[in-house]
């Protein structure tokens, strides 16, 4: 610590201490916000012109959490305050902080800019704590770069696919009474806004099939359901779509594939009154008979279709399931006509 005071501090640019380093540094016991800032007056002593103290609270509340920047040069403070964040212990923050804050500085930022840029940095990052193990909370805060990067795949993949699927002969032959829609989820989806589908409904005109053309996040809503279900039982299964069950189709999908199945009837009521658990629901029951299912059926109830739902790891494995379908569906007509 002397070494660090007397030769270290001197020749840096900032210097990020958290309260406890704080404490050593300046000398001072803090339990307060007077006494965090006379702290940092007296670091600043050490030949250094800039400090940054992190993880003050507001000693009252103690529901806000505060860093403060003290420039000797303009003899400003500057303070970021945040919500208290209820994500236990966590790892990471400060490597977070001081590696983001030099990055900006470097980018051309003035120190109060990368100050300010720096704290949103890891603030994301700390409303995606990643647990590994059984060890501590791990700072996320590429979190969103990686999920913006996957949507734009997810959103690619599914826009490509579906383009594919209006190129299908007899497609329209697979699209039941309430329409089709296909989705593709991001990894572990939880609800509606993880799982990209088709804005409307995929619909039938004659023999050719129309798409609004648009896709994106949070367009589905029961077959969105149905593959978040089908993902917590299969981790692979991210993409699903939703087809007519009649005799002949769902002939086929018991040949070809591993299929499941549930009865709406055996659903219980209170379940039924509430809107969109029921797919949730059955999904789930299905899987717990055959975990490894693909298909999962069902024969419908008053007033309810009954609907075949295609699962696959991605778009195009999809489409290879229906092409699978289509092509024995032909035959199947073929021989029906002779």
């Amino acid at each position: 610590m002397i070494i660090s005071k007397k030769k270290i501090i001197p020749i840096s640019l900032i210097i990020t201490p958290n309260l406890q380093e704080a404490e050593i540094l300046s000398g001072n016991i803090i339990s307060s916000e007077k006494e965090l800032i006379e702290s940092a007056y007296k670091i600043i002593e050490l030949g250094i012109n800039n400090v940054i103290i992190k993880g003050g609270y507001d000693m009252a509340a103690n529901s806000k959490i505060f860093d403060i920047l003290l420039e000797k040069d303009s003899n400003s403070i500057t303070k970021v305050y945040n919500n208290r964040l209820k994500i236990g212990e966590t790892h990471g923050t400060g490597c977070n902080f001081s590696s983001s804050l030099a990055s900006f500085i470097g980018k051309g930022y003035k120190i109060k800019e990368s100050f300010f840029l720096a704290n949103a940095y890891v603030k994301e990052g700390l409303m995606n704590v990643q647990k590994i193990g059984k060890g501590v909370g791990i700072t996320n805060p590429l979190f969103n770069l990686y999920e913006n990067s996957s949507k734009y795949k997810i959103l690619y993949n599914l826009n490509d696919s579906i383009k594919i699927l209006e190129e299908i002969k007899n497609f329209y032959l697979l699209i039941p009474e309430t329409k089709t829609n296909f989705v593709y989820s991001l990894e572990n989806p939880k609800n509606h806004a993880d799982v990209a589908g088709v804005l409307g409904r995929i619909t039938n005109m004659g023999e050719k099939i129309r798409t609004p053309n648009v896709v994106e996040f949070g367009a589905s809503s029961h077959v969105a359901n149905a593959v978040i279900s089908a993902n917590r039982f299969n981790k692979l299964l991210r993409a699903a779509i939703n087809i007519k069950n009649d005799d002949k189709i769902l002939e086929i999908c018991k040949t070809n594939f591993t299929c499941s199945f549930y009865s709406r009837e055996d659903e219980p009521q209170e379940n039924k009154n509430k809107e969109g658990l029921s797919i949730s629901w059955g999904i789930r029951i299905a899987l717990e008979k055959i975990p490894d299912a693909e298909i999962v059926f069902h024969s419908g109830d008053y007033g309810k279709e009954p609907m075949i739902i295609l699962f696959g790891k991605n778009p195009q494995d999809i489409i290879d399931k229906i092409k699978i379908i289509i092509h024995h569906l032909a035959k199947t007509n073929v021989l029906n006509n002779n």
